[in-house]
């Protein structure tokens, strides 16, 4: 079987995308018993906008 770069990148991209998902879900689980529901989904929104900021100041997007 011939694997190609593209191959590979897209099953690097599927895979990096399942484990943001999963450690996302473990977040907010944890974080619902320490904050209420409504702080716990602000502090993700505000660390997902910081988290695409980081490309755009790279000059990557």
């Amino acid at each position: 079987m011939n694997v190609t770069s593209k191959t590979i990148r897209v099953y690097g991209s599927a895979i990096l995308f399942t484990l943001m998902i999963g450690f996302s879900f473990l977040g907010v689980k944890t974080g619902v018993e320490i904050a209420s529901a409504l702080q716990t989904l602000t502090y993700r929104y505000n660390f997902a906008f910081l988290a695409s900021l980081i490309p755009i100041i790279l000059g990557i997007a």
